[in-house]
């Protein structure tokens, strides 16, 4: 059976960080905690992709019994990221109850009213429903989230927003995104729009995303055409640049002849026995940038 690219890359970096938290050396243990910070955020991931690939998941069990306790930790977080996203998938997917085949017999007992919804309990804050089970599902995802936003609000800012109508915003979020990817639920544009919304406004370091939305700040129609480096916290940027600099550097390091020197002093252990290579990474007329590897603790940096 043929396997998609999505399950391939998934795979490729699950193998990446478990194959990192084999080694001893804090710079690779670094190295599998970034790679599990990215995964947890992977708009690719669904249901389908696990199950052609079930080794992703298998690995990840296996790393949320690491010996280290970053890894471990990071391990389930990815785990427990991905449940609850696809849990919105599998509530969408369920079939719709049957019509009863009898009409009920009426009870002679008078029906006793449904207490009103207090307004604590949210039950006030339904998204409108749009007739589609997974559309409706997604909205009421962000009606949480728009709700966790409201509470993480300092109490001089709360009694302004109490008002805010998080039903109706959540619903407005959900439909710019169905209008510009694929006005099709099922389209696989839309889920990882909606999927990539969700993670990242649900991303506990990331509550200053979660208050611009529901203070105004970002409107709906800014939100969905927001790209995933933008929707990111400051924290989830700072690694995937450090992803981005390592597999630089990885890949420079094969492409070219390494040299070594004397000439750099490593700011983490200060010795001087240091490996380098120079490559042209921006337009022609800008400086070439040097990586640099410490061989005595593996601590790398670059400049230009």
């Amino acid at each position: 059976m043929s396997v998609s690219k999505a399950a391939r890359n998934l795979l490729a970096l699950v193998t990446k960080a478990k194959e990192a938290s084999a080694s001893s050396d804090d710079s690779e243990v670094s190295r599998c905690v970034d790679i599990l910070a990215t995964l947890k955020t992977d708009a690719s991931v669904s249901p389908a992709v696990l199950m052609e690939a079930p080794e992703i998941g298998k690995t990840l069990k296996v790393l949320k019994k690491h010996a280290n306790e970053k890894v471990a930790k990071s391990a389930v977080e990815v785990l427990s990221a991905w449940k609850a996203l696809i849990a919105g998938d599998a509530a969408a997917a369920a079939p719709a109850p049957k019509a009863a085949s009898e009409a009920p017999v009426k009870s002679e007992k008078p029906a006793k009213s449904p207490p009103p919804p207090s307004a604590s309990s949210g039950g006030d804050e339904l998204p409108p429903s749009t007739n589609d089970k997974v559309r409706d599902a997604f909205a009421k995802k962000f009606v949480e989230t728009l709700r966790l936003a409201r509470s993480e609000l300092p109490d001089d800012e709360k009694a302004s927003a109490s008002g805010a109508d998080v039903a109706t915003l959540a619903s407005r979020v959900e439909a710019e995104a169905f209008a510009k990817f694929g006005s099709d639920s099922a389209s696989k544009e839309y889920k990882a729009k909606i999927r990539s919304l969700v993670f990242n406004l649900q991303d506990k370091k990331n509550p200053d995303l979660r208050r611009r939305v529901l203070v105004g700040d970002v409107a709906p129609e800014k939100l969905a055409h927001m790209s995933a480096d933008e929707l990111a916290s400051d924290a989830l940027r700072q690694e995937k640049d450090k992803m981005r600099d390592h597999a630089l550097f990885e890949s420079e390091r094969g492409a070219l002849n390494v040299a070594t020197t004397d000439a750099f002093k490593c700011g983490k252990c200060g010795k001087r026995k240091c490996a380098y290579t120079q490559a042209q990474t921006r337009s022609a007329d800008e400086p070439m940038t040097t990586f640099v590897t410490c061989m005595n603790c593996n601590n790398r940096w670059k400049f230009s």
